[in-house]
């Protein structure tokens, strides 16, 4: 169950450590949009695995 809270925000960071261009890579808002896309997809996870009785 803790391994499916990690991996999630685990993938968005990696992204935004390649070193390739990404979409608002120079934008200085570009980290908290990706700490609350990181929290919503978390939560939205947990939600989905109580509904579904998973954890």
């Amino acid at each position: 169950m803790v391994s499916v809270f990690i991996s999630i925000p685990t993938m968005f960071f990696s992204m935004y450590g390649m070193n390739i261009g990404l979409p608002e890579q120079h934008n200085t808002q570009a980290f908290a949009g990706l700490i609350v896309v990181c929290l919503f997809t978390v939560v939205t996870a947990y939600f989905i695995g109580r509904k579904k009785r998973i954890f």
